[in-house]
């Protein structure tokens, strides 16, 4: 482990697998592969791992990784969501979640989970632009002009967002609304 915190990967899965620690084997074999860009060998670690430990946090988190990095977002979507289930700490996952929904065209489906995390890292621009441009997918108007308007304070170059506030405008107008 210690090797691999220093970013040196190379044979700690073998040293683990040799200790007797299998979680730690698939896990690190996982984040080996992934290093080399061995997609589909990275994953099938990472699903070791989870198979010996099914709430097994970075197994899940990384499973994802690998599958979005191959572009199969269906199933980083799923990895994701276990993550967050596993271990709802972590801002990133939410991102990522957020971020394989949209490529899908589902994005209306990230408003949930990232409502849930604006609601932890209220701070998180990233979390409040990715919920604003959710929002207005779901048709949620108010909703996404109030996690857009403070992100633009901030980032008014940012001409997707301005045009997304502005789009929530004018849709909120159209439907006889004023926000």
């Amino acid at each position: 482990i210690a090797r691999a915190r220093a970013g040196r990967l190379e044979g700690t899965a073998r040293r683990a697998f040799e200790a007797g620690d299998q979680l730690a084997a698939a896990y690190l074999g996982g984040l080996e592969f992934l290093a080399k860009n061995s997609l589909d060998q990275a994953a099938n670690q990472f699903q070791v791992a989870l198979r010996i430990a099914p709430d097994f946090f970075p197994g899940s988190f990384y499973l994802g990784v690998c599958y979005a990095a191959a572009g199969r977002d269906r199933e980083a979507v799923t990895a994701w969501r276990r993550s967050v289930a596993a271990n709802g700490r972590v801002a990133i996952t939410y991102r990522l979640l957020a971020d394989a929904l949209f490529r899908l065209g589902q994005g209306t489906l990230a408003v949930d989970p990232l409502t849930q995390a604006a609601a932890q890292w209220p701070d998180d621009e990233q979390i409040r632009r990715g919920l604003g441009f959710a929002s207005l997918m779901a048709g949620q108007h108010a909703d996404a002009l109030a996690a857009l308007e403070p992100y633009l304070e901030r980032h008014e170059s940012d001409h997707e967002a301005l045009l997304a506030a502005m789009q929530a405008l004018y849709a909120a107008h159209a439907a006889g609304r004023t926000l």
